[in-house]
């Protein structure tokens, strides 16, 4: 079979968040040679000729409510595709309500169905939670309970990372998943020189004489960003956070002079290559892209001990662990103190996504997947 009809149930652009950014770049290269349907979260201008995009109109804002209407959207429409496209196999990124959408729908019609992680979703469902209170153990222990229903019926399960490999395997250690990383756009997401650097930051508005340390995050409880203002307050320097406003940053406390949410954005790499530091201050991650995109334009990386983030930091010796405040200033200080180290950090980092994390070799690894599935 040379053509595969795909029905993809995933987040994607322009929600700016892992799922999202894999889902694209996964999903447009395999369109090139294979059919594709997309059931997501938002409206969005992604459709070409291969790929058509249905988006549910749904807030970004992550909510339960939020996610029982996307699975119901995703299972009527699910159902008229499955009977109208007939898709070879569904694939669903991130196994809380597209996997569930997407299992229910391989159940009824019989269809292989790919589950594909992105971190929280297996390593710890009750994180995402945090909005409903004492309610999120009961509801919890619901989806945990969703989560082993998929995963036993699941054709195959692809782990983001090595945390959910472990993750899958202790819900049910009957199944095993395949690895397969997320990759990086290397071009775009390329080291430029110091002078380059200073013109950069002048022409998108950052003083090219500070020290500017950048987070790339949605704005979710888990990715802690009251840790952010916290460091703001402590630590000279200027903080640039993409994918936050500022209204949604203020909630958490009040914003220093120094410390800049810029929203939504679509010039990611430009803010990133201006750059001296990126920070991942999560108590809840899979591999993340946007630590993978700061390894890419060779800038150091200050995280929490989570997901991938850990092992990665650990064996390459590109950036630092960091758990609680003081550890975080202690770092900051050092490599804002030896710009030669950072720069050293930084070549090494770039080598490791070179070497570890390209899309179109993610992308042949998925392919091989859905072929085993459907064979």
């Amino acid at each position: 079979m040379n053509i595969i009809r795909i029905l993809a149930i995933t987040p994607f652009p322009p929600i700016i968040n892992g799922g999202s950014i894999a889902s694209y770049n996964i999903l447009k290269r395999l369109s090139k040679k294979h059919t594709i349907i997309v059931l997501t979260y938002s409206k969005t201008q992604q459709t070409s000729r291969n790929l058509f995009v249905r988006g549910a109109n749904l807030k970004e804002k992550t909510s339960f409510t939020r996610g029982i209407f996307f699975i119901l959207f995703s299972l009527i429409w699910g159902i008229i595709y499955s009977i109208k496209f007939r898709p070879d196999v569904i694939y669903a990124k991130n196994l809380v309500s597209p996997g569930i959408s997407a299992t229910i729908l391989s159940t009824i019609f019989r269809i292989p169905v790919v589950l594909h992680s992105s971190g929280p979703d297996v390593e710890d469902p009750l994180i995402t939670l945090y909005e409903m209170g004492f309610m999120a153990v009961v509801v919890s222990q619901v989806m945990l309970r969703f989560l082993k229903f998929q995963i036993m019926n699941a054709t195959a399960i692809i782990a983001n990372c090595y945390e959910d490999v472990l993750a899958i395997k202790k819900i049910d250690s009957t199944r095993s998943s395949i690895l397969i990383y997320n990759g990086v756009d290397t071009k775009k997401f390329c080291p430029v020189s110091s002078s380059q650097k200073r013109i950069l930051r002048e022409s998108i508005g950052i003083d090219p004489d500070k020290l500017t340390i950048i987070t790339v995050a949605k704005f979710r409880m888990e990715k802690r960003l009251d840790r952010i203002l916290s460091l703001s307050k402590d630590f000279s320097a200027q903080f640039i956070i993409i994918g936050v406003t500022r209204k949604d940053l203020g909630s958490l406390g009040t914003i220093p002079p120094s410390c800049k949410p810029l929203g939504i954005i679509s010039n990611v790499d430009m803010f990133l290559k201006a750059s001296d530091i990126f920070l991942l201050t999560s108590d809840g991650e899979g591999l993340s892209n946007a630590m993978l995109e700061a390894f890419s334009v060779g800038i150091p990386v200050i995280s929490t001990s989570v997901g991938e983030a850990r092992h990665i930091l650990q064996q390459n010796s590109i950036g630092y662990i960091a758990n609680t405040h003081k550890e975080r200033m202690n770092r900051l200080m050092y490599l804002h103190q030896n710009p030669k180290q950072r720069k050293e950090i930084g070549k090494m980092a770039r080598e490791y996504v070179l070497n570890n994390h390209e899309w179109n070799r993610t992308t042949k690894s998925v392919e091989k997947v859905f072929k085993k599935s459907i064979s």
